[in-house]
């Protein structure tokens, strides 16, 4: 199974159309159904907030391996999605955009 299936069935296993679905990770209808289908690549933007937002392990959706979802939660992430959850759609752009430039950042000092 690919990244791409694997994807297809988190959003399948949370119960949500992809016009639910895709405002979660921050994408268009059509986009995520262009992954689903194996038309599109996965960018690491996308695996971060499927990690973060809908808490799926990392290795599972990289691979396949293990389980679907995180067991080991630690409580700054809970925090972060709790936080982030709450905020409006403007302000969860302009999160998103910060976050992106800490993780180039961190890229670039690698």
């Amino acid at each position: 199974m690919s990244i791409n299936n694997r994807i297809r069935e988190v959003r399948m296993t949370k119960d949500k159309t992809q016009p639910e679905f895709a405002p979660t990770i921050f994408m268009s209808t059509s986009h995520l159904a262009s992954i689903e289908s194996g038309d599109s690549e996965v960018i690491e933007r996308t695996i971060f907030l499927i990690v973060v937002v809908h808490g799926v392990d990392e290795v599972w959706l990289r691979t396949g391996k293990g389980e679907m979802f995180s067991t080991n939660k630690d409580a700054l992430n809970l925090e972060l999605v709790s936080l982030f959850n709450s905020l409006g759609t403007e302000f969860k752009t302009c999160a998103l955009k910060q976050i992106n430039a800490l993780h180039d950042l961190q890229k670039s000092l690698k």
